[in-house]
């Protein structure tokens, strides 16, 4: 009988080389995905550490945001109402450089450097507020080893077998502010806009520009486009443009459509080639999306002395605080920077201001209670034309409930009078040329009314304080 022999030893041997490359395998695949997880964790942590750099760096940009707009109430005449306070503020004054570093602990590690480039700012542009934000950024390195000195598996993770590497990332972020013009539309309502009359025109002119005015007044042959409509209303028809032309845009409230627009068969909403042989809106010059804060005008708080006695008509005025009681009944001539707060109504027999010295004045109508006040131009009364409207300033406080602008005189100055309903129009066959801005509850607009809005007062005029105008990061570090 014939055996065969086997080698049991040979058997053996195929078998722990296939076990061994099999474990070597799984070991490399294990390895693999350890490194894997490792890169991965890595770069979750530094992701996270990386987004909240931007995070403590914009906390900075606000911080400096706030310190330009201490102290400004809703309604400013003049910008950089703030002064370095280094005890009070915590700011590093070093010439027109202020800096503060801070750092945050509330929900959030890190810190920032801030600092406001009050070099800067000229009539166009206001200061530059440079962050710097950074956090700690910790990387804890996994091991690849054995469990123990001696023993145990040959391979295991360990992240707490290495030592940690604690650094820091920063990002580095800039704002360039501009002012918040109070008047950024020839007209801006509350509620509603009513043209009415025979060639009613809105348009503009820049009185800074020779090109867009003549001796920086309104010249017709160097019009703009940018006379402005606005309302805070999205009631359909409470915008009524008529027969008249708007050289610029129209907005109307949230959730508003077109056609809640009113124009008539000669009327038209656009450009200058737009406005010369076309009626209508044209297209991309509505939108009804606008929503803008107007509040009340706050009661003045200077301490004002008594006006000059008239002479021959006239109150010459050479500078200074001043209240009173009532409508003055003289025509003032200002020679000098010169606030004013006539506590009722008002109907001035002209103003004329100075064009040396920086002579300017800022008018308060009413009372901060109750309703009734008036202010009325009419006549051939004129006031501050020629002139520039930034120099004239018209604030009419909660009573201010009625203005009127009628007759012939010529008027140029900025209103803001929320609560007033304002009426214009001229007289005959002449026509109310009235230049500036106005910020009124309502606008009826009648006869012939043209208005022309001074692009100038969005730079120089009064404002409602420093807001960004673009958001730059810069190389770190």
């Amino acid at each position: 009988m014939k055996t065969n022999y086997s080698n049991p030893k040979r058997n053996h041997g195929s078998v722990l080389v296939i076990s061994l490359s099999v474990v070597a395998v799984a070991a490399i695949v294990l390895a693999s995905y350890f490194l894997i997880v490792q890169n991965q964790s890595s770069s979750v942590a530094r992701s996270q550490s990386w987004n909240t750099t931007i995070s403590v760096a914009e906390a900075g940009l606000e911080e400096g945001l706030a310190l330009i707009n201490k102290g400004t109430p809703a309604i400013i005449t003049l910008p950089m109402a703030w002064t370095n306070g280094v005890t009070s503020d915590g700011w590093t004054a070093s010439s027109n450089m202020y800096s503060l570093t801070r750092t945050i602990t509330n929900g959030i590690s890190g810190t920032y450097t801030v600092s406001v480039d009050l070099s800067t700012v000229t009539a166009l542009q206001g200061p530059t507020i440079t962050s710097v934000g950074t956090v700690p950024y910790t990387s804890v390195p996994w091991i690849f080893s054995s469990a123990t000195s001696g023993s145990g598996p040959f391979l295991a993770a360990s992240v707490n077998g290495g030592s940690t590497n604690t650094t820091t990332m920063g990002r580095k972020v800039q704002i360039q502010t501009v002012l918040n013009s109070l008047f950024s539309a020839a007209v801006l309502t509350r509620s509603n806009f009513n043209m009415s009359g025979n060639n009613c025109v809105i348009d503009s002119f820049d009185s800074s520009s020779s090109s867009y005015s003549t001796a920086g007044q309104y010249d017709v042959t160097k019009r703009k486009a940018n006379g402005n409509l606005a309302t805070d209303s999205s009631v359909v028809g409470d915008i009524s443009i008529g027969q008249g032309n708007i050289w610029g845009h129209v907005y109307t409230g949230p959730g508003t459509v077109q056609s809640a627009v009113q124009v008539g068969s000669q009327g038209a909403v656009g450009d200058a080639a737009w406005n010369a042989s076309n009626s209508g809106i044209e297209t991309g010059f509505w939108s009804g999306d606008f929503n803008v804060n107007i509040p009340d005008v706050p009661t003045p708080t200077f301490a004002g002395g008594v006006l000059p006695v008239a002479k021959s008509g006239v109150i010459n005025i050479v500078g200074g605080n001043y209240i009173a009681a009532s409508d003055p009944g003289a025509a003032l001539n200002i020679t000098g920077p010169t606030t004013l707060w006539i506590q009722g109504s008002f109907s001035p027999a002209g103003i004329t201001i100075a064009t040396t010295n920086n002579a300017s004045l800022i008018l308060f109508v009413g009372r901060a209670t109750g309703s009734g006040d008036s202010m009325s131009f009419a006549g051939n009364t004129t006031v501050n034309q020629p002139g520039y409207a930034a120099n004239l300033q018209f604030y009419g406080l909660p009573s201010l409930t009625s203005i009127s602008i009628h007759g012939n005189g010529g008027f140029i100055g900025t209103i803001y009078a929320p609560e007033a309903d304002m009426t214009g129009g001229g007289g005959g066959n002449n026509t109310q040329d009235t230049a500036g801005a106005m910020v009124v509850n309502s606008c009826s607009l009648n006869g012939h009314w043209n208005f022309h809005y001074d692009e100038r007062l969005a730079a120089v005029g009064p404002s409602r304080g420093w807001i960004p105008k673009n958001w730059t990061e810069l190389k770190y570090p």
